[in-house]
């Protein structure tokens, strides 16, 4: 018997979508690498993956206690190491990294590539001829990428779709690996555990929430057994009963809430407009709508939720890097459903106007910083070698940590007054986090260059 497969577009459709794939990747390479500043929190997932393949890791979070210990009036929340997921993968693909900052940090954008390229797989699956969704995947996020705390969001999407795609397709362990990969990244991606439920019947339930659980049980044992360690990162909660009445107060819900509408807005025209409260309203009330029109998009609503919850009343921080599936999420729901001339219209002028937004941004953003100098570079090298045995103040310690083996720990403009004799300071010129030292007797300068000083407190 003869079959016909089916072609997912004509020539020239396919050709144009190519052509801007292969482009994107030059692109969002290029920016991504020039203009992302990575911060804090991707030196310590690096930290971590160094130490889990060198079989180190009660070293590394020695360290990081000191450097909590020592960093005043540190944020209560600051963990000392992060969740598990992202720093295996980087263990299990070093072969191809090899540490390398520039390659690691292509991790992401070919991860938006590969959500693209499978949403074609699934349009293909449909015997749809709609490019414009995985024309979307590429270019919406990008305007969100400037921020270097939603990178792992996007790893996270990456595993979450995957893991749809093939419980959708029956089969339920590979689904289980990519969904437990999402969750040991962002913790807050098992929240999305409600789509398994809304997609299957009660016995297909308990099979996979078996497996499930099975595989969570299972590596946090193991991490727990070998390294003493919590799979999850060791966030610190505080509990209900132990933080600021103000929590039940109206005014402090009405202010999350209308700040969670904002950071909703934000995921769809990247900066924070007057209407972004009234847009996050609109897009909230529309997800109501489309979940009882398909149950398919509760699941969108409930992570919302859900994890405006949890962000409220137990682990405070900026809700905007934890809701970027919700983008990846959506596109997902539409490629599934039969797509009319209204959704095409609506996805058209989407497209258009974030890359109106797009191209500007990336010209006006600067993110060159000192740190990524060379002069940052020699004056590490000199702590390196004549300070090492000190542990040294800094507005960024976790890179200081990274890229050298010292102690660093945290500071800013406002607590100088806590650092004690013989205390060194690395203070970075253009970030001003070096203000007045009168307070103390003697300031000696020990080394100096266009963007950095060394000082050392005296008696």
């Amino acid at each position: 018997m003869v079959t016909n497969k089916i072609k997912f577009l004509d020539n020239k459709t396919n050709y144009f979508l190519s052509i801007f794939l292969l482009a994107y990747t030059i692109f969002i390479s290029h920016y991504f690498y020039s203009y992302i500043d990575w911060s804090g929190d991707y030196s310590l997932y690096i930290m971590q993956a160094k130490a889990l393949s060198k079989n180190s890791v009660n070293i590394l979070l020695e360290k990081m206690q000191i450097s909590l210990g020592l960093s005043p009036n540190s944020n209560p929340y600051t963990p000392s190491y992060y969740p598990w997921g992202f720093p295996t993968i980087l263990v299990l693909t070093s072969f191809l990294h090899k540490w390398n900052l520039f390659f690691i940090k292509l991790m992401n954008p070919i991860a938006v590539l590969l959500i693209a390229l499978f949403f074609i797989k699934i349009l293909r699956k449909n015997n749809n001829k709609n490019f414009l969704i995985p024309l979307l995947a590429c270019i919406l996020p990008n305007n969100l990428l400037f921020y270097s705390n939603l990178q792992l969001s996007i790893l996270s999407s990456l595993f979450i779709i995957l893991s749809f795609y093939y419980f959708d397709d029956k089969k339920e362990n590979i689904a289980v690996l990519f969904f437990v990969t999402a969750c040991l990244i962002r913790t807050n991606s098992i929240f999305f555990f409600i789509y398994f439920i809304l997609n299957s019947k009660f016995k297909e339930n308990l099979s996979f929430i078996f497996k499930l659980s099975l595989s969570f049980l299972s590596l946090f044992s193991f991490f727990r057994i070998i390294f003493g360690i919590s799979i999850f990162g060791n966030y610190e909660v505080t509990p209900i009963f132990e933080q600021s009445q103000n929590l039940f107060e109206f005014t402090t819900f009405y202010n999350s809430s209308v700040d969670f509408l904002i950071k909703t807005g934000e995921l769809i025209f990247f900066n924070s407009y007057n209407f972004s409260t009234y847009l996050g309203f609109v897009i909230f009330i529309f997800l109501i709508f489309l979940s009882f029109k398909k149950f398919d998009y509760f699941t969108i609503l409930f992570f919302a939720l859900a994890t405006f919850i949890v962000n409220y009343f137990l682990y405070p921080l900026d809700i905007k890097r934890i809701l970027t599936p919700i983008i990846f999420v959506s596109l997902f729901m539409i490629s599934k459903n039969k797509i009319n001339i209204y959704t095409n219209v609506f996805l058209s002028v989407f497209i258009i106007f974030n890359l109106f937004i797009l191209f500007p941004s990336i010209k006006d953003i600067d993110r060159s910083d000192s740190i990524s100098s060379q002069s940052f570079q020699n004056i590490s090298e000199i702590i390196y070698d004549k300070y090492s045995e000190y542990p040294i103040a800094f507005h960024k310690p976790r890179i200081l940590m990274m890229k050298y083996d010292v102690i660093s720990y945290k500071i800013n403009n406002e607590n100088f007054t806590d650092l004690k004799t013989n205390s060194i300071i690395l203070c970075d010129l253009n970030f001003n986090n070096c203000p007045d030292l009168k307070i103390y007797n003697s300031v000696k300068l020990l080394e100096k260059d266009d963007n950095f000083e060394l000082l050392q407190i005296g008696d």
